[in-house]
């Protein structure tokens, strides 16, 4: 009894062939991970920047009260720069700027303002 032996190695190449990722399947793959990756930067970012933010409504309000003390301790408002609270009896030496632009805020109406936020 003889063995068709073509049969055998035919039937052994198409098998070894099927055991790799067609290219199509490999940029399927890609696709979907470079989709995955792209949303979880958005979301990121998007943190990020509401971060900032916060952060600079957070300058402002310390800065609020910082005027606010200034005015009744002296009798008398800082300057539009606010470089009088740059004293270690209000924010001490360096004064704070915005997170997201790193503008310095500004006293405008008794407010203190963000240059990139506004009030």
């Amino acid at each position: 009894m003889m063995l068709d032996r073509s049969f055998i190695q035919s039937s052994h190449r198409s098998g070894a062939r099927r055991a790799a990722f067609s290219i199509l399947e490999i940029i399927v793959a890609l696709t979907i991970a470079t989709l995955f990756a792209m949303t979880g930067l958005a979301f990121i970012q998007t943190h990020g920047e509401t971060a900032k933010s916060r952060a600079c409504e957070g300058h402002r309000s310390m800065l609020q009260r910082d005027v606010e003390l200034y005015e009744h301790e002296t009798g008398r408002s800082p300057g539009r720069t606010l470089r009088e609270l740059a004293d270690e009896d209000y924010t001490g030496p360096n004064m704070p700027t915005c997170p997201t632009s790193g503008n310095a805020y500004a006293l405008d109406g008794g407010d203190v303002t963000c240059p990139t936020h506004g009030k």
